[in-house]
């Protein structure tokens, strides 16, 4: 994993960072239903939009976008629980809620990526060069954020 990271960075860092920010950015400002579902059956998804926006936001973006992030995984765990197949369609099959269990584990991962910029992102909130910034603040913090993150983890074995 780290060797992937690595080479996010060095990509965020050179030309592909403002077409990923482009991207995430134009993924938030969707309002069309049709493509919030299809979203969820692709490998760059919301759960995937909503981890790469630790990379790219700094924490005072992500506290006005965190609401569109949940309300786009919610939809997930939604669409992927009533049509595990597939969309079969422009709209949900089932638009009822369901049991907390199905929304569960995807409240949970919002929790952690949400955690992550309450907790260890409070001090760094530099916009103006957030990707910058943040690679030469954790790279040489691996370590100490390997051992906090996985204390942070062990807390959720009680959800």
């Amino acid at each position: 994993m780290f060797s992937y990271t690595d080479n996010k960075w060095n990509c965020f860092r050179t030309r592909s960072g403002p077409r990923e920010d482009k991207n995430l950015t134009s993924y938030l400002d969707s309002t069309a239903p049709e493509k919030w579902l299809e979203s969820c059956y692709d490998a760059e998804g919301p759960l995937y939009w909503a981890v790469l926006s630790l990379l790219l936001h700094p924490p005072s973006r992500w506290i006005r976008t965190r609401l569109s992030h949940l309300k786009r995984i919610l939809v997930l765990a939604q669409t992927r629980h009533t049509q595990p197949a597939g969309p079969a369609g422009s709209r949900l099959t089932d638009p009822f809620v369901k049991e907390y269990d199905v929304y569960k584990s995807y409240t949970v991962f919002f929790g952690l990526v949400d955690g992550i910029y309450t907790n260890y992102f409070k001090v760094r909130n530099i916009v103006a060069n957030w990707k910058i910034d943040l690679c030469v603040w954790y790279l040489p913090l691996i370590p100490l954020l390997s051992v906090s993150l996985s204390r942070s983890l062990s807390s959720c074995i009680f959800f």
